[in-house]
């Protein structure tokens, strides 16, 4: 095959690169429905608007019905939650349906099965269901909410078009015109991201996007009025749906870089990750055991008291025993850098209400704390002298309570897994999931969640594959759940190296599911490629580039990586340098993996590494193996990486390059086996644990040298570096890495991660200015400016990090894992403070 072109060497990401050049390449596949599809005749939406009353006297006869009835209705559909719960789907369904368009949850809860089922296979004629489904909600909803004059009207839509869901007046609804109000933000809410996930033209991408804005502002507004509500007028229904809403928003977008975040934020969206925790803990009905707020708060000027987290004294007792004042005057309390005197749903309202809320979610954490003592040593954390007065600091047991709990659940048992969050609390997942499954034994949601959890936290592949092939054995009313326990039992045995049966699980999902054809073929085509069987992988890389998909016009990330890759075998006459475990890094399932199976992957990596020294000859050898050596050095002072580095190139001012592509496959080796390393001494689960004093004080505690040669008496125990450590080689890898990382052609993503990954190293150890520096160079590529300077490389096109492979991913875990040395160092700078 011909040499690649410039264009083709450019890793920048961008969708040209996905276009294949050549005639009769395959077309993409798109997810949405035919437009000549019908689901029937008549749609279900059709039927619901033909059933409604036409007569308005009849109309309101109806409405007065269905308001009187509520409490009933909502205790009824109670009971399809249960069944829905206990994975009886059809049961569920079949219950809902007789009221289907004529009553509001009834409507509801249909439509929200018919959502899930579609979003589980993307299959035409589920989408159109689901599609009409929710059109029938919206409409049923309108008819419910409490209707304006014609002036009024043009106000109100001039008013929301500017601040979404403001002028809404729930003091001054009916309680069924306030749950009509909910239900047709969660129905439009659920109908935009169907659509976004279907129809990839801009005109469908701006649209609902102004409904998801919309649906927002709804929640917004809601929040407003049970603040203000008194107790005794509490609907705990409609608290958790609004709890449900506020908080799932702030808690998704906390995720996202501040870059993006400020953008949402000057269009109405709010993504404070605590409050939004504590929302979903206080609708999720339950008297959970708190998460320990160390590091949720700033200083700022003024004066403030303190209180102790970790005992059993409220906010109240601790003062009463004399709280101390930290060093003169604090400030008043900031909640993830918000002020306690500001609301969170609108930064300059001053109402009396909506004053109370962050103050009220700190003192019920705070009052609730866990029944045993710690065996920490209490932190401070400011805290308000009003901060008892939350409306709704009481459990709340609503029709949404399950969802808050699913929410909770994946958040503390699979989202914090992936992602470096340090709200992540691995043990208070298993709490929620142990109760859940009191609750709902035969749920599979609870139970796939809780076998991804647990095969994580614990690392034993080999149980969690039996936990995970029990829950395949149970029948299974929607055949598509089991398409997400064939996902995540064919990674798990991929990490233990059973190939055959990874590559047998990822061709049903081939065959069967809709969600990514594109992965699921490079996947199996990875496992057979690992096995030797090269036609068959072969056949299946070359087919990925014809089965890309596009949500909300754009394509799946994962599928852009993928898709690179198919391209590079292709132009490395069909061959790929260990294709399975890179691509299961990126799923992130080395942290799975027990050591057994990590020494097997290192057994695989240093064959393939013995196979390049070859190639290399001693002398070329010999130079990477002092960068090794010296790069234990470079930790220190990144200053001398430059000279370092100079030692690869010739006198003609070339790299030294045994064959093409050969630093790519050395340095793609190199990142694998430090993580390998890295997982033997320091596994991933090590890393999910919430950021406490506990935690703090458990890290390594930094020595003249580095890596600490052995154990001292100021080493705590479950940090000592023994002799058969692995992590001072992790170490040299990655930073080796960094050395030859201006040698690679195709592979730029590697040198940023290999830089987070040295960046997660040091944080671990207790370096936390080291490790700040490796997430900022991360940041922008890996490659520091004044090494581009140096070297005439192109800045803009991988110096300013956003133009390499897996920018996207990348991006999402280093301003998580930012977010966690933050609250790190405040925490262990009020150690400090309070040891001195």
């Amino acid at each position: 095959m011909a040499p690649a072109s410039k264009n083709d060497n450019d890793d920048s990401g961008d969708e040209e690169d996905f276009v294949d050049a050549e005639e009769g390449s395959a077309q993409e596949t798109d997810a949405r429905p035919a437009k000549d599809e019908d689901v029937s005749d008549e749609s279900a939406y059709d039927t619901a608007l033909r059933s409604w009353p036409k007569d308005p006297a009849e109309a309101q006869a109806l409405i007065r019905q269905l308001e009187s009835s509520l409490d009933k209705d909502l205790h009824d559909v109670k009971h399809a939650v249960d069944l829905f719960l206990n994975s009886r789907f059809q049961e569920a369904e079949d219950f809902l349906r007789p009221k289907f368009g004529m009553n509001l949850y009834y409507t509801l809860g249909t439509s929200c099965l018919t959502f899930l089922k579609a979003a589980l296979t993307w299959d035409p004629m589920d989408v159109a269901q689901a599609s009409e489904a929710l059109k029938t909600s919206i409409a049923l909803s309108n008819r419910l909410r409490k209707r304006s004059n014609a002036i009024s009207n043009v106000l109100s839509s001039v008013h929301n078009f500017v601040r979404p869901g403001e002028g809404l007046a729930f003091n001054e609804m009916t309680p069924l015109q306030k749950h009509a109000e909910l239900v047709h933000a969660e129905a439009y809410l659920l109908k935009a991201i169907l659509s976004l996930v279907t129809d990839s033209n801009l005109v469908a991408f701006v649209r609902e996007g102004i409904s998801i804005r919309n649906s927002y502002g709804v929640y917004r507004s809601a929040w407003s009025h049970v603040v203000n509500t008194p107790p005794e007028n509490m609907d705990v229904h409609f608290n958790t749906g609004v709890l449900l809403g506020i908080g799932d928003f702030n808690v998704i977008l906390s995720f996202l870089p501040p870059k993006i975040l400020r953008l949402f934020e000057v269009i109405g969206f709010t993504g404070d990750q605590e409050f939004g925790l504590k929302c979903i803990e206080i609708g999720a009905g339950w008297d959970l055991p708190p998460r320990l707020l160390y590091g949720s708060y700033k200083k700022r000027k003024g004066s403030t008291r303190v209180v102790s987290v970790g005992s059993q004294s409220s906010a109240k007792g601790a003062d009463s025993a004399g709280a101390e004042e930290e060093e003169g005057k604090t400030g008043s309390p900031v909640w993830n850098g918000r002020s306690l005197s500001q609301s969170p749903t609108s930064p300059k309202s001053k109402t009396k209400g909506k004053l109370t809320v962050l103050k009220g979610a700190i003192a019920s954490a705070v009052k609730s704390s866990r029944s045993s003592p710690t065996s920490v040593s209490p932190t401070k954390v400011a805290i308000d002298e009003d901060a008892n007065d939350f409306p709704i600091s009481t459990p709340q047991q609503g029709i949404r309570s399950f969802l808050c709990g699913l929410s909770l659940a994946g958040f503390h048992g699979i989202v914090s897994q992936v992602i470096p969050i340090a709200n992540g609390d691995p043990d208070l997942a298993n709490f929620i999931l142990e109760r859940c499954l009191a609750d709902y034994p035969n749920s599979t949601y609870h139970r796939l969640i809780h076998a991804r959890h647990t095969s994580t936290y614990t690392g034993d592949p080999v149980n969690a594959a039996k936990n995970y092939q029990a829950l395949l054995s149970t029948h299974m009313q929607w055949r598509t759940l089991q398409h997400l326990v064939c996902w995540d039992l064919a990674h798990l045995y991929a990490v233990m190296h059973e190939w055959d049966k990874a590559a047998e699980l990822y061709g049903v999902l081939l065959k069967e599911s809709r969600w990514s054809p594109a992965t699921y073929a490079y996947a199996k085509g990875a496992c057979l490629a690992m096995t030797g069987n090269s036609s068959e992988a072969r056949e299946l890389f070359y087919s990925v580039e014809g089965k890309m998909q596009r949500i909300a016009g754009k394509r799946i990330p994962l599928e852009k990586f993928v898709a690179r890759k198919t391209r590079k075998f292709k132009m490395q006459k069909d061959a790929l340098m260990l294709p399975a475990l890179e691509l299961f890094y990126m799923f992130g399932y080395f942290g799975i993996a027990s050591s057994e199976s990590i020494l097997k992957t290192l057994s695989v990596i240093n064959a393939e590494i013995a196979k390049l020294k070859l190639e290399a000859g001693p002398t070329l050898w010999t130079t990477i193996e002092q960068l090794g050596m010296d790069a234990r050095i470079l930790v220190h002072d990144t200053e001398d990486e430059d000279e370092l580095s100079e030692e690869l190139v010739s006198k003609d001012g070339k790299p030294t390059t045994p064959r093409e592509n050969w630093w790519d496959d050395l340095v793609l080796l190199l990142f694998l086996r430090g993580v390998a390393r890295r997982e033997l001494s320091l596994p991933t689960r090590h890393f999910t644990k919430p950021v406490t004093p506990t935690t703090i004080l458990t890290s390594a505690i930094p020595s003249t040298e580095f890596p600490p040669p052995k154990a001292t008496p100021n080493t705590p125990s479950s940090v000592v570096l023994p002799a058969s450590s692995t992590i001072p080689d992790a170490l040299s890898d990655f930073a080796t890495i960094v050395s030859v990382a201006h040698l690679i052609r195709w592979d730029h993503y590697v040198l940023p991660f290999a830089r987070y990954e040295l960046g997660n190293l040091y944080f671990f150890l207790g370096y936390y200015s080291r490790a700040r520096t490796q997430f900022e160079l991360s940041k922008v590529g890996g490659y520091a400016e004044r090494d581009a300077k140096k070297r005439g490389w192109k800045t803009g096109k991988y110096g300013d990090g956003t133009k390499h492979s897996n920018d996207t991913w990348i991006s999402l875990r280093l301003h998580n894992v930012v977010e966690k040395l933050d609250v790190a160092e405040r925490v262990k700078g009020a150690i400090i403070a309070r040891e001195m």
